[in-house]
């Protein structure tokens, strides 16, 4: 029988009434109990599994780490035991919450090149069009220069600032892909003693 039709059955009416007539015995409610906890705990630890390569949200993380109670009267446990698995997990979740927060730093500076750039193609379309004018424009020209220049700075400072982030961000996707790989062999050994 597969876990899903075992739970199914457990939590059916039909059930609840043997259950209560007294034709369920005592250790097969425990068998059952058991047999229910493994097969919640092996479909938790195959959601963990594939959710490792996303930041798992605070509930996630509560939801797994929650007892589990598979049957009416039976004992809830946690799924998984090892506390340091779950300091893991919360650890993993920040860090991959750091990067999404690197990469959205970097679309924001990236963001700001773009509309430097432009405002620097602007100001030199300017420059050249007021070349051709009379001395009268001389001090237009020689405030777009200094705009220009400006936004060279400010330019410089923003890619310094990408360059930067990717640097952070490159270090924090290794340590995540670490994690991800220490994370998954406890995982994996988890689930191997179920």
């Amino acid at each position: 029988m597969s876990g899903d039709v075992l739970v199914a059955y457990c939590s059916s009416k039909a059930f609840a009434k043997a259950i209560a007539a007294g034709l369920v015995s005592t250790e097969t409610k425990a068998a059952l109990a058991g047999l229910l906890w493994a097969h919640l705990a092996r479909q938790t630890l195959s959601s963990i599994c594939v959710s490792l390569h996303r930041a798992a949200s605070d509930n996630e993380l509560r939801l797994w780490s929650a007892p589990v109670c598979p049957l009416e009267g039976a004992e809830a446990r946690p799924v998984m035991g090892n506390k340091a698995v779950w300091e893991k997990l919360k650890a993993l979740a920040l860090t991959h919450r750091q990067l999404d927060a690197q990469r959205q730093t970097m679309a924001q500076h990236e963001g700001h090149v773009r509309t430097v750039e432009a405002n620097q193609e602007r100001l030199r379309q300017n420059i050249r069009s007021l070349g051709n004018l009379p001395a009268a424009s001389a001090h237009l020209i020689e405030r777009y220069i200094k705009d220009l220049n400006r936004e060279e700075d400010t330019l410089a400072k923003a890619r310094a600032a990408i360059e930067a982030a990717a640097g952070q961000r490159e270090r924090l996707q290794r340590l995540v892909e670490e994690m991800q790989a220490g994370l998954r062999a406890d995982l994996d050994a988890a689930l191997a003693l179920l």
